[in-house]
């Protein structure tokens, strides 16, 4: 009886940290939301200064984390401001 292993190509979780886009600068609003300098966002330029949606769990953020804002969106954080 011999079983059958069906093996996922994964993406582990230092090269999913390499295509997030990276915050800068930042620092955490009253609501929760992120404001820095963003890069390697796939729609927003380098050096652009963004605000995400409120994050899921703000009180956990610390540089280098990465963070899920409740809409889904994933970023890396840097250096804070």
């Amino acid at each position: 009886t011999g079983r059958r292993f069906h093996y996922v190509r994964g993406t582990s979780a230092t090269s999913l940290a390499m295509r997030l886009p990276i915050v800068d600068q930042w620092r955490v609003l009253k609501n929760g939301a992120i404001v820095g300098i963003v890069r390697n966002h796939p729609t927003i330029a380098d050096g652009d200064t963004i605000t995400t949606s409120p994050l899921k769990s703000p009180e956990s953020v610390s540089p280098t984390v990465i963070v899920q804002t409740r809409s889904g969106s994933k970023y890396k954080l840097g250096k804070p401001k």
